[in-house]
């Protein structure tokens, strides 16, 4: 999986993209693995690819199961430039402690979150504290399954930085993606015009991280 993502990676280098990183979801029994990090190293060094078009994505469990061997590697993937996001944050242990210490990029809202967020003031004020605590922190927030233009603008409202969801793409073929970054403006009527938001295959930016 890490191969073929590297090597589309490279094939939109190749095509002339240069503002996308691919996300590749891993285990926490791979960080304990002692030749995961040469094994993403040389991958990314084979396709020709920069560590910053790359993003590892864990879960909350998985960084709960083995913290110091996780956190090793993650801070040598950082120092390579590779992105480091923590997925599903709050439906796991939600441990302040391991959070403050979590040597990632972003951390995204789990979609359970984002579903009610329009209906649920609970949901709302859950949301709007992760924002402000994950920026507080320095990392970049990412809301999972958004689904609705309200949805989207009550994240905007939160400062959350970057979306991800059916509203902007239901999963495709790489082709098909290929063809919705040439196009880029499907998303104006959501987010105020042209220039107002930069989409990738991943996500759409909402707000320019501080």
């Amino acid at each position: 999986v890490l191969q073929e993502a590297c090597a589309q990676a490279r094939r939109w280098l190749d095509a002339g993209f240069t503002d996308f990183h691919v996300c590749v979801n891993v285990a926490a029994r791979q960080f304990r693995d002692g030749t995961f990090f040469e094994s993403i190293k040389e991958t990314l060094q084979d396709a020709n690819v920069p560590p910053h078009h790359l993003e590892i994505e864990l879960t909350e469990s998985s960084l709960l199961k083995s913290p110091d061997a996780v956190q090793a590697v993650l801070g040598r993937l950082l120092d390579i430039g590779v992105r480091v996001a923590l997925d599903d944050f709050g439906t796991g242990y939600s441990s302040l402690n391991h959070l403050r210490s979590f040597p990632g990029t972003a951390i995204k809202i789990d979609q359970s979150f984002v579903a009610n967020i329009e209906t649920s003031s609970d949901d709302s004020q859950i949301v709007k504290a992760l924002i402000q605590m994950a920026h507080g922190l320095g990392f970049v927030i990412v809301a999972e399954g958004v689904e609705t233009p309200g949805q989207l603008h009550a994240l905007a409202a939160q400062q959350c930085d970057i979306f991800q969801g059916y509203l902007l793409s239901r999963p495709m073929p790489a082709k098909e993606i290929t063809t919705e970054m040439l196009a880029k403006n499907h998303l104006e009527p959501f987010l105020g015009g042209p220039g107002a938001g930069s989409h990738t295959s991943a996500g759409c930016v909402l707000t320019q991280p501080s």
